[in-house]
């Protein structure tokens, strides 16, 4: 076997290696996938748990995305999460329509 054979055998090597990652599915279908199975550990694709939740390594377990809560007032009812001033990593929040110290803390969700 000579030098051309060796570089030929690794260029095709190369090649092999290089479709496989773009067999690679997307992390949206992957996480289409994990949900349906019941977060089943055979369904991540090579994604990370927390990659598949779609948090960073150094997730806030308040993130209101985490818990998709809608928060409603609790004195006239409107929806706080559309407020401008709402942040669903704090525990309180202000309507911005009556004026009512909310509770949005973890311990609020029913």
């Amino acid at each position: 076997m000579g030098i051309f054979d060796i570089l030929k055998l690794f260029k095709e090597e190369k090649d092999s290696d290089e479709g496989h990652e773009s067999d690679r599915i997307s992390l949206s279908e992957a996480r289409d996938i994990w949900e349906s199975n019941g977060r089943d550990e055979d369904y991540t694709f090579g994604y990370t748990e927390n990659e598949l939740l779609g948090q960073s390594e150094d997730f806030d377990v308040y993130d209101e995305d985490i818990f998709e809560v809608d928060w409603y007032c609790d004195n006239c009812n409107t929806y706080l999460n559309s407020q401008s001033t709402f942040d669903g990593n704090d525990d309180r929040h202000i309507c911005e329509k009556c004026g009512l110290d909310n509770d949005t803390s973890v311990n609020n969700i029913r």
